[in-house]
């Protein structure tokens, strides 16, 4: 019995620490997908308050997030890692960008 309640435990760690994962990543990317909607909108010299584009910057906030953690549980964009910080993250990038732009045609 002992042993299903550390496991239970170690379950209940993972799933709040994933869970964590996603937030913190899912306000991060609403923020910015968020600042996005809004500049675009005073580029193109819409002063209306558009919900629709807040609205879909908060439920792709959370897709990307996701899309994103599972790349990382997968080891994508590893490749550079040993390697200057610029050439990682800039691979990185370019993988998850990769990723997401997968998961956006297959989601069609």
């Amino acid at each position: 019995m002992h042993a299903d309640n550390s496991e239970r435990r170690s379950l209940k760690q993972k799933v709040v620490h994933e869970f964590e994962e996603v937030a913190i990543l899912t306000a991060y990317l609403a923020f910015f997908f968020c600042a996005l909607a809004t500049y675009s909108m005073l580029l193109l010299g819409k002063f209306h308050i558009s919900y629709f584009a807040y609205g879909a910057s908060l439920i792709n906030a959370p897709i990307i997030a996701k899309v994103i953690l599972i790349g990382d549980a997968l080891h994508a964009g590893t490749k550079y890692a040993g390697r200057a910080l610029l050439y990682s993250a800039i691979w990185e990038a370019f993988v998850f960008g990769l990723l997401v732009f997968g998961f956006h045609l297959v989601r069609r």
